[in-house]
């Protein structure tokens, strides 16, 4: 009984949200919020991994260039 429940409340669902206007302005919110989640993630991913790679570019000349003052 709790099958056919969830069955009838997934399927009313799908149609609310392919039918009515409040069901697709509700798909069209969530899919905005998904899309700006991921350009949020992938733009946090990729200024960390810029972030890194100048890291390594200070740590390969800072060190050289103390030693060759200090020396």
């Amino acid at each position: 009984m709790e099958q056919t429940n969830k069955r009838n409340f997934f399927t009313t669902y799908f149609q609310l949200s392919f039918s009515t206007i409040q069901g697709r302005v509700t798909l069209a919110f969530f899919m905005t919020v998904v899309v700006m989640l991921t350009i949020v993630f992938m733009t946090d991913r990729f200024w960390r991994r810029q972030k890194a790679q100048q890291d390594i570019i200070i740590h390969q000349t800072k060190p050289h260039h103390l030693r060759s003052s200090s020396a």
